[in-house]
């Protein structure tokens, strides 16, 4: 798996680390790009489910959030990112799947079409012994 990190949104690093440390994951993405299915996992905390959006672009897997300007502990923010993953070779595109848990992580699976079955033009070739 691939992880990509730096994703804190304006959080104050020492509060963080006050706090008992980042989230699991970082707080950035985590990518896996496995043989049946590919995913993404993203922190997105700061955002509730109207606030994000999942789309299917040409092949590409598009995620944007954003949320006006309202108050938190550190005055008034603004927040906005958007990702794009190209889905790799494989990935059915029209059964991309997402979920948002109670942590604020989202999730999005894309399966990938099972591979054939081998050909069945297999023939073993006897060693033969020389003398």
């Amino acid at each position: 798996p691939e992880n990509l990190s730096g994703q804190h949104f304006g959080l104050d690093v020492n509060e963080m680390l006050a706090a008992g440390g980042i989230r699991s994951g970082t707080g950035g993405s985590q990518v896996v790009n496995a043989g049946d299915r590919f995913a993404v996992r993203l922190d997105c905390q700061h955002f509730t489910p109207e606030e994000i959006t999942v789309k299917v672009v040409d092949h590409q897997l598009v995620i944007h959030g954003k949320h006006e300007e309202r108050t938190d502990s550190h005055g008034w923010v603004q927040r906005e990112f958007t990702r794009r993953y190209v889905l790799p070779d494989g990935c059915e595109p029209e059964k991309v799947v997402s979920s948002l848990d109670a942590k604020g992580i989202l999730s999005i699976e894309a399966p990938k079409k099972a591979l054939p079955p081998p050909d069945n033009n297999e023939r073993v070739v006897p060693i033969a012994i020389k003398k």
